[in-house]
């Protein structure tokens, strides 16, 4: 007996090792049953303002783009590539079609109407793991869709020991940090 594919999946992508989590999560948890995994890529274009410098503001810009563009194509191309070798290790073969997008726009906004013009029955993104305090002052583009997108919205959280070498990597040395990275540590070999 066969199993109907039916759920189109949306993944949000930012390049960041949170969204690449997110991505193979997806595919981990949906690929049997999604028809489709589409990938999205959203960029808040930069500001507009006037310059007396060597060039003009459009050519700075249409250079700027350009090269952003081209950035964003290839961070598509590495996801599909994820998506099709984390099915391959599933036994999934080719079965589930995978498609992306570069949306232009403020990630808060763009995604979450995104998603519904294309149909997705979930979007499924990574957090940065902010505070409380800098969502609220930041803004946070997975609570943003949270309360906007017209489907439901996974939010995915980094693995532990991924976030052990992040916070490693920050080189933060409060004595919170510290603390936080104790705590981690003892909770490991508790485990182990």
């Amino acid at each position: 007996m066969s199993t109907q594919r039916s759920v189109k999946v949306a993944v949000a992508v930012d390049g960041s090792e949170n969204s690449m989590h997110a991505l193979r999560e997806a595919v981990r948890l949906f690929a049997a049953s999604a028809k489709e995994i589409h990938i999205m890529h959203a960029h808040k274009p930069p500001n507009e303002f006037r310059t007396d410098s060597l060039f003009s503001w459009s050519e700075w810009y249409q250079r700027m783009e350009h090269e952003r563009h081209a950035k964003a194509q290839q961070l598509l191309e590495r996801c599909t590539q994820v998506v099709k070798e984390e099915g391959r290790k599933r036994g999934l073969g080719e079965g589930v079609a995978v498609s992306g997008v570069d949306l232009k726009g403020d990630p808060r906004d763009v995604l979450a109407s995104h998603v519904q013009s294309v149909g997705a029955d979930l979007i499924v993104m990574g957090t940065r793991g902010m505070s409380m305090l800098k969502r609220m002052a930041l803004g946070s583009v997975s609570t943003h869709c949270v309360h906007h997108a017209p489907c439901p919205v996974l939010i995915v959280p980094l693995k532990p020991e991924n976030a052990l070498e992040s916070l490693a990597h920050k080189a933060d040395v409060t004595p919170a940090a510290t603390s936080e990275l104790e705590h981690c540590r003892l909770s490991e070999a508790l485990e182990g």
